[in-house]
């Protein structure tokens, strides 16, 4: 038990010594000036893609979905956080709690309906599940 003891000791303080010698790690995410910008967007309820680098798609991706117990429910479309029924390029409406199905409304007034990984291509008028792949059919697949 002693030499348990001993050797916990030891590592502890070796292990602490080499720590204090340790280069800080920085910045994980964003920058101060990121997180102004950020934030500033949140309070102000606004998102403009420009100010993001990103601009608005023919494709509208539904990324994921938190729903709290008493707030409203946040959507990540296009891999952007959008809060429940504010206007955005897309608005995501009120659903029930249990539902998988999230109602977004595009900025032409259409409404569809998807789940967390479902895409809609606003030029083909379709749904596509995240596993599906992208690519042109091949030769005997297009003569079925």
């Amino acid at each position: 038990m002693v030499r348990l003891t001993v050797l916990l000791t030891a590592f502890f303080l070796l292990s602490h010594t080499a720590c204090a010698g340790a280069e800080p790690i920085g910045r994980l995410f964003f920058s101060p000036a990121e997180r102004a910008k950020f934030d500033q967007m949140r309070n102000t309820n606004t998102l403009d893609y420009t100010q993001i680098g990103q601009t608005p798609s023919e494709q509208v991706t539904l990324n994921g979905i938190v729903r709290r117990s008493g707030g409203k429910t946040t959507a990540w479309v296009n891999q952007m956080p959008q809060r429940e029924n504010e206007m955005q390029p897309v608005t995501v409406l009120k659903s029930t709690a249990k539902s998988p199905v999230v109602p977004l409304q595009l900025p032409s007034g259409k409404q569809i309906r998807l789940k967390p990984g479902q895409t809609f291509d606003t030029t083909k008028g379709q749904v596509r599940e995240g596993y599906e792949d992208t690519a042109a059919p091949l030769p005997a697949e297009a003569l079925k």
